[in-house]
C-alpha cells in the first residue's frame, strides 16, 4: 500500500477525534474535590499509549531498521519533543518502568503512585515515594500533539521520517492480519450479515467470527 499525505492526515484526525478528545473529557470529568474518581490511571495509560505511538512516528531511524516495539525509546523520543531538556535518559526509563508498566500490569505501581492534581510538576517526590502527576502531562500532550501541530510536523523536516515510519506501521498491521495465528480473528468491518429480530430487520457486523 502506497502511503499518501492524506492517509497520514486522516490518521492524525483520528488521534485528535478519539484519543485527544478522550483525554480532554477525562480531565473535565475528574472530580478534583475528592481523593477518588480523578481518573488518574486511565489518563496515564492514554498518555503513555500516545507517547509510544507518536514517538515512533517521529523517530529518525537513519539507515537502520525500523522497529516499533522499543517502548522506552519511543516514549523517550516524544518526551524529549514535548519537554526538551527536562528529563534525562535514566529518568525516562524509570518513568516508563515505574508508571507505564506498573499501571498496565497492576494498576497500582510499586513504590510509586499516579495522581491527577492541578500542579505544574509532572513528577512529584515525597521522601522515597514518587508520584506521576498526569494533569500537566495530559495538557502538554493535548497541546503538542493536536491535529494542527501534527500536520505542521508532517510538513516540516520530519515529513520523510513520518511517511517512512507510518508505512512500516501499516505493513505491520497487514502482516498481523495475514498471520496464520490471527487470520480470521482480526476484525473485518466489511463482513456484514442481515439479522432478523422480532420487531425489525437490521444490518449487523460479524467482526469476530473466524472465517
Amino acid at each position: 500500500m502506497a502511503i499518501t499525505e492524506q492517509n497520514i492526515r486522516e490518521y492524525f484526525n483520528h488521534i485528535d477525534e478519539y484519543a485527544l478528545k478522550d483525554l480532554e473529557k477525562m480531565l473535565e470529568c475528574a472530580d478534583y474535590t475528592s481523593n477518588y474518581k480523578r481518573l488518574a490511571v486511565p489518563i496515564a495509560l492514554t498518555c503513555f499509549s500516545l507517547l509510544d505511538m507518536l514517538g515512533f512516528l517521529i523517530m529518525d531511524f537513519g539507515e537502520g531498521p525500523i522497529e516499533m516495539t522499543k517502548t522506552v525509546r519511543n516514549i523517550k523520543c516524544s518526551i524529549n519533543y514535548i519537554f526538551p531538556n527536562n528529563f534525562n535518559d535514566e529518568q525516562i526509563r524509570h518513568l516508563v518502568k515505574l508508571f507505564r508498566d506498573g499501571a498496565s500490569h497492576e494498576f497500582f505501581p510499586k513504590k510509586a503512585a499516579i495522581c491527577n492534581d492541578k500542579y505544574d510538576e509532572e513528577i512529584l517526590k515525597t521522601e522515597n515515594f514518587y508520584f506521576l502527576n498526569v494533569h500537566p502531562l495530559a495538557k502538554k500532550i493535548i497541546e503538542k500533539f493536536s491535529k494542527e501541530e501534527l500536520i505542521r510536523l508532517l510538513y516540516s523536516d520530519k515529513k520523510n521520517t513520518i511517511i517512512r515510519n507510518f508505512e512500516h506501521y501499516i505493513k505491520e498491521l497487514e502482516n498481523l492480519s495475514s498471520n496464520k495465528l490471527t487470520k480470521g480473528y482480526i476484525p473485518d468491518f466489511s463482513n456484514t450479515t442481515t439479522t432478523t429480530t422480532v420487531s425489525s430487520t437490521r444490518q449487523t457486523t460479524n467482526i469476530w467470527e473466524p472465517k
